[in-house]
């Protein structure tokens, strides 16, 4: 599947350079008490196989899997986030785009389902992937997703707002031992106007540590992914990275999916922080992923993050090393 040589590599080569400890010294930081409680963030990879019921995906999963009505997989998926908020110290949830298959009201329905779980409960980010949306970015997201569901929310922080009708774009933050964090959630090819407002994001937000969901950014053998067979009008992942994800000393994590497998890799910014890229999709897994989500923990006081992969529907982690890792990353 993905070529994990390549993340362990650039992670060992990044902590022998001392780019570790020229963050460290940049921001300021410092170690944590032992004492100090872990927290998580959940990613959600493309869950539009969980939500499409055409003639067309029905026929193909048939005959593929033996059935096609995967909705329970994603109500299994939020249900397990706010049953466990409490246990792993859930601070947010992220999806990774492809919220739906084909941007229709049967299936935006089934998401808007899923996530009113989480309403109130746990604060959720969403992201707009290529199925999520028409090639001029117009998506029906608005309509379930609207700026309203979380405006009034202490964890909202704000949209870019166009004229385009997606409102795909925005950005959330939390506070937790690690300090300050800001999460935002970048369209499928992101305009370059939309990177120049997150750029002003991450520029007036300097004491918060960024963590960026965008749909399509690695592919497999963890190289930065061209998008070349799209019509959206937008920029290229190395055009995200030269633009703006390396610009900034507090960007430290860049999730992303739309590829099937996973994959990792971690480069310096401009700045000489490390910068964590990490790619998981399984919607091509049996029966569109079987609810296979990531669960990222953050020990401050161990200056880790620990990566598993795991199915609420089938209680189940996948412990290959592309599915189950630890990142470093100096917190404080």
């Amino acid at each position: 599947m993905t070529k994990s040589g390549i993340s362990r590599r650039h992670a060992l080569g990044l902590l022998g350079s001392g780019a570790a400890g020229l963050f460290l010294n940049s921001c300021g930081i410092h170690s944590l008490s032992p004492g100090d409680r872990p927290f998580t963030v959940i990613a959600l990879p493309d869950t539009q196989c969980y939500t499409d019921y055409s003639d067309k995906f029905v026929k193909f999963a048939t005959e593929k899997w033996g059935r096609a009505d995967f909705k329970q997989y994603f109500f299994d998926q939020t249900q397990w986030i706010r049953d466990n908020k409490k246990k792993l110290n859930i601070k947010m949830a992220v999806h990774l785009g492809d919220i739906v298959n084909n941007n229709v009201d049967a299936e935006w329905v089934i998401a808007d389902q899923a996530f009113r779980t989480l309403d109130g409960e746990v604060p959720y980010i969403l992201n707009l992937g290529n199925h999520d949306m028409d090639e001029g970015h117009k998506s029906l997201f608005c309509k379930y997703f609207p700026k309203s569901r979380f405006a009034s929310a202490e964890w909202y922080g704000g949209h870019y707002g166009d004229a385009y009708g997606g409102d795909g774009n925005y950005f959330t933050t939390f506070e937790s031992v690690g300090g300050k964090y800001l999460v935002m959630s970048l369209e499928f090819k992101p305009r370059r106007e939309v990177l120049a407002w997150a750029n002003d994001v991450f520029a007036s937000h300097p004491k918060h540590r960024c963590m960026i969901t965008t749909h399509c950014f690695l592919s497999q053998d963890a190289s930065r992914n061209t998008m070349k067979n799209y019509k959206h009008v937008g920029t290229t992942a190395q055009e995200m990275w030269d633009i703006s994800f390396s610009q900034h000393k507090n960007i430290f994590l860049v999730l992303s999916g739309h590829i099937l497998g996973s994959a990792r890799r971690t480069d310096p910014g401009e700045k000489g922080n490390p910068v964590h890229q990490v790619l998981s999709d399984y919607q091509g897994w049996k029966n569109g992923g079987e609810g296979y989500l990531r669960i990222m923990t953050f020990h401050p006081s161990e200056n880790r993050i620990d990566v598993k992969t795991y199915s609420p529907s089938l209680d189940n982690y996948i412990t290959s090393d592309v599915e189950q890792f630890s990142l470093p990353y100096v917190m404080g």
